[in-house]
């Protein structure tokens, strides 16, 4: 990476607005897992990182966020028409299995297919994306423009094939989380036909101390997957990246699909020598390693898109912008 900008990067003075505005844009679709108030509030950022990442990102359970997408979509319509690049495309961040929940229904383990809390769920889910579908096309026939849903991203942390003890959930236990998790990837599919789909966490990951790999353990591996989803959340240990990214290339290749990786920039699973990895906000490491990510994914034909975790600009991770500029000259190089 240029020690030049990398010197600019690294000043006190240096603002995002100073360095958004000269950078090209990617070459894949970026999506962010949301989007924070920060961007809401500012339309000449929020124009700049939907320039850039080509994408404008929604929470799908909060109404406040869907509303705020005409505005949006308007910029997507301006960026597609003034610039070149791939076309702007809009992502959904949704959270599976959380609203039964919220409602009573006792999720400790998976709900049984047409189950209350089953039909609760994905009834819900559904008139949700069908609410997201109505305000994008309203917002579409305003500004006379068609922009599309690229992605939805699901999040769910809610069981596992591994537990605490070591041991491995039952095959009753496992055939109920595939359905519970196949359900939203078939009503996604109905709803939105050329929507990709990626599942936080499906692929590869370390686990423990070392180069220790397993499949992650809330996903059983036998859903309906059109990508990988694994994360990358230790770009400053660039050997373990290297290595995660290349053990999921291979997965992904083996099993005939693509790869949308979970990225994340100056934070993330800060490692000690041993011990395990604790996340770490403020881990401002070397910027040439996010250069690399940068590079490596603009040339692993099987990624399609990115989402980059947490939500472009959050608050908390101070060094973002600096290392999401050094992941996009990687990128473009």
């Amino acid at each position: 990476m240029n020690e030049i900008i990398k010197h600019m990067l690294n000043s006190d003075k240096f603002e995002p607005m100073d360095i958004l505005p000269v950078l090209k844009p990617l070459s894949k679709p970026h999506y962010s897992y949301g989007v924070v108030q920060t961007l809401l509030d500012d339309d000449a950022l929020m124009y700049q990182m939907i320039r850039i990442s080509r994408t404008v990102n929604i929470y799908g359970y909060h109404q406040s966020y869907i509303d705020s997408i005409s505005k949006h979509i308007e910029m997507c319509k301006q960026i597609n028409s003034s610039q070149y690049g791939i076309p702007c495309t809009i992502g959904i961040t949704y959270r599976a299995w959380v609203e039964a929940e919220d409602a009573g229904y006792d999720l400790t383990e998976p709900p049984i297919k047409g189950s209350e809390a089953w039909n609760y769920e994905i009834g819900l889910f559904e008139d949700r994306i069908n609410a997201i579908k109505a305000s994008i096309d309203a917002a579409n026939t305003e500004h006379n423009c068609d922009i599309r849903i690229g992605n939805i991203n699901f999040e769910t942390e809610r069981w596992r094939t591994l537990q605490a003890d070591g041991s491995y959930s039952d095959e009753e236990y496992q055939q109920r989380m595939t359905d519970c998790y196949d359900i939203f990837v078939t009503t996604t599919k109905t709803l939105l036909p050329f929507t990709d789909i990626a599942w936080y966490g499906r692929g590869l990951i370390y686990w423990g101390k070392g180069f220790n790999m397993l499949m992650h353990p809330h996903w059983t591996g036998n859903e309906i997957t059109d990508f990988l989803s694994p994360y990358f959340y230790e770009v400053g240990c660039v050997d373990e990246t290297r290595y995660l990214l290349n053990q999921n290339h291979k997965m992904a290749i083996e099993r005939g699909i693509g790869i949308i990786p979970y990225i994340a920039l100056g934070c993330g699973y800060a490692r000690q020598t041993g011990i395990n990895a604790s996340w770490d906000w403020l881990w401002d490491y070397n910027l040439d390693y996010s250069y690399e990510i940068g590079k490596r994914v603009a040339n692993i034909d099987r990624i399609k898109s990115v989402v980059l975790y947490p939500q472009m600009l959050d608050y908390r991770v101070e060094s973002w912008a600096k290392h999401f500029t050094a992941y996009v000259l990687g990128n473009l190089e």
